[in-house]
């Protein structure tokens, strides 16, 4: 049995995700406490997970302006994956000093680099 899969509504469901995700830290920085550890109670560690979060709705909203507008996703899509290779490589370098919960973030940032890369080929 073959299944056939819609890149572009995939694309979708994780661009909401990741404009959900991005006005959830902008709006509590503090909810990255598990990713990130107790610097999040810091001035400095906040002003860090905001910009991430800045950083993922824009992403996030222009895979979705994209989808809606029939324009090509790849750039979109190679943002998207850069931003999530990047967030597992740094994550992968600071595990041992991170809380038992970056291990998640680094499962859901290779998984959707995986995604992104992967729909790159799939679409236009």
């Amino acid at each position: 049995m073959t299944t056939s899969i819609d890149h572009r509504h995939l694309a979708r469901l994780l661009a909401t995700g990741r404009v959900g995700l991005g006005i959830l830290l902008f709006v509590r920085p503090r909810a990255a406490r598990s990713w990130i550890g107790d610097v999040v109670d810091e001035p400095g560690g906040r002003v860090a997970v905001r910009a991430l979060a800045a950083r993922d709705l824009v992403i996030g909203a222009g895979v979705l302006r994209a989808i809606d507008r029939g324009e090509s996703l790849r750039p979109w899509l190679v943002s998207s994956a850069a931003a999530d290779l990047a967030d597992t490589v740094a994550t992968l370098g600071a595990l041992r000093r991170l809380p038992r919960g970056a291990i998640g973030v680094i499962a859901l940032a290779a998984g959707s680099a995986g995604v992104s890369l992967t729909g790159m080929s799939e679409v236009d």
